[in-house]
């Protein structure tokens, strides 16, 4: 496999172990966002090893097609000022999906939330609008204010990380599968001029179904 000039793909790092991982596994914590009235709703609970079950016995063959999202006729465009908790119910937080995040729900289908940084919205944003691949995830909406800047994309269900802590790990057409679709996603990022200076285990996130997608990529 010819390597990438301008990334290191360091998804299983050297010396990672699911002891280490699990002493610096940040737990999921209750959203702050929740609407007033709704304190009572749950989502149904799910352990990480159902997660992880499902998610190799789906890896074995490259190519696997994305899961199609639903149509959204009533999606709003893609920016809109104004908080996102004003059509999306916080549920919890997360830290261990490529940073900090909010997992929502709308219409019953779940979504992540990412809070950015204001400044850099209108660059960001002039680069989430166009990237279109099964191996990136996919970017639904932005909401604006004078103060703050949410991006709400499509919900992943595990980590690499996460996967390397399952008790069967991943035999050699698992890991062929997981490093293809790694390579089509970094291929696609190059040849839109993007460059992921930091990918890792952390930020290769993968949905239930098994398609591998690259997530909260730097936007240099």
């Amino acid at each position: 496999m010819k390597s990438n000039r301008k990334t290191q793909i360091a998804i299983f790092s050297n010396g990672y172990n699911a002891s280490s991982a699990a002493a610096s596994d940040p737990r999921a914590r209750p959203a702050a966002h929740t609407a007033a009235g709704k304190h009572d709703r749950h989502l149904p609970k799910q352990t990480e090893n159902q997660k992880k079950e499902r998610v190799l016995d789906a890896v074995p063959e490259r190519g696997l097609p994305s899961p199609k999202h639903d149509n959204m006729s009533d999606r709003p465009s893609h920016v809109e000022k104004g908080s996102p908790w004003k059509h999306y119910q916080a549920e919890f937080e997360l830290n261990d999906l490529g940073g900090t995040l909010t997992v929502a729900s709308r219409h019953r289908k779940l979504f992540h939330i990412r809070e950015l940084v204001r400044t850099e919205s209108k660059e960001v944003l002039e680069k989430l609008r166009v990237l279109r691949h099964p191996n990136v995830v996919e970017f639904i909406q932005a909401y604006m204010t004078p103060t703050s800047f949410h991006a709400v994309f499509e919900a992943m269900a595990v980590s690499l990380l996460h996967v390397v802590e399952c008790p069967i790990y991943p035999d050699e057409a698992q890991l062929g599968a997981i490093v293809g679709q790694v390579v089509d996603g970094l291929s696609y990022l190059e040849g839109e001029g993007l460059e992921h200076t930091s990918i890792g285990g952390g930020n290769v996130l993968m949905t239930d179904a098994g398609v591998v997608k690259i997530g909260n990529w730097p936007t240099s």
